[in-house]
């Protein structure tokens, strides 16, 4: 099953980095950061042909940020009492996924 998240479920902190992570910076409001986002994703899924810049990012700050997203997704878990159709799953799933992407892309400083 394909990691999907939702641009609009995302905060602003995330948008940054993921669209920091794909070499694009400052892109002004949350909303403009969203509509670049999905524009970006679009072409990623079409099979056009991206380069991106190294990752920029180091992974020890990496790791605080993505323990308080953990810290987050688990208080909202713990306030979730919906299903599948509900607004707060579509915002846990676009999260986890975030998150579990945001893992799988930190790059060690030192091989140790």
């Amino acid at each position: 099953m394909e990691l999907v998240f939702d641009c609009n479920r995302l905060a602003k902190d995330e948008l940054t980095y993921e669209l920091v992570i794909r070499g694009f910076e400052d892109v002004g409001t949350v909303e403009s950061m969203r509509s670049c986002l999905r524009n970006v994703i679009e072409l990623e899924h079409s099979g056009q042909s991206l380069t991106y810049p190294p990752y920029p990012l180091n992974c020890y700050d990496e790791f605080k940020i993505i323990e308080n997203n953990i810290k987050e997704v688990i208080s909202l878990i713990d306030q979730f009492n919906g299903d599948i159709k509900s607004s707060l799953y579509w915002k846990l799933t676009s999260k986890i996924t975030h998150i579990v992407r945001r893992v799988d892309r930190t790059h060690p400083i030192e091989d140790t």
